[in-house]
C-alpha cells in the first residue's frame, strides 16, 4: 500500500539501516535524495481512489513526492522547520538533567 494522505510527519531517516551492507554500516556510504524515509501518520491504500487505511509507517521521500505531490507536503515541512529546536530544546533539557544528577 502507498501514503495518499499525511497528517503528520513524525520522523526522519536519511537511510534504510537495513538496506546498508556491514561494511556500509561500519564505514558508511553516499547519501541521496532516493535513502530519505519519512515517518508518516496518514492514509494508505492501493491507489488514490481506494478507501484510505489510517496507519504510521516509514516511507520513501520519493513516494511521497510522486503520489501526494510537492504542494501537499505541508506536514512534512512543519516538521522540518520545527525538528531543530525540538533537538536542542530535548538536548538542553537532558544536559540539565544530567547535571542536577552529579
Amino acid at each position: 500500500m502507498r501514503c495518499y494522505e499525511v497528517k503528520e510527519v513524525i520522523g526522519v531517516s536519511l537511510c534504510q539501516i537495513s538496506a546498508m551492507s556491514d561494511r556500509e554500516r561500519r564505514a558508511g556510504r553516499k547519501r541521496g535524495a532516493h535513502d530519505i524515509y519519512c515517518e508518516v501518520r496518514g492514509g494508505f491504500g492501493e491507489d488514490k481512489d481506494d478507501s484510505f487505511t489510517p496507519d504510521t509507517r516509514w516511507v520513501l521521500l520519493s513516494e511521497l513526492v510522486k503520489t501526494i505531490g510537492p504542494e501537499k507536503l505541508t506536514e512534512l515541512n512543519k516538521f522540518a522547520k520545527a525538528l531543530k529546536t525540538t533537538l536542542t530544546k530535548a538536548q538542553q533539557q537532558l544536559e540539565e538533567e544530567e547535571e542536577e544528577d552529579e
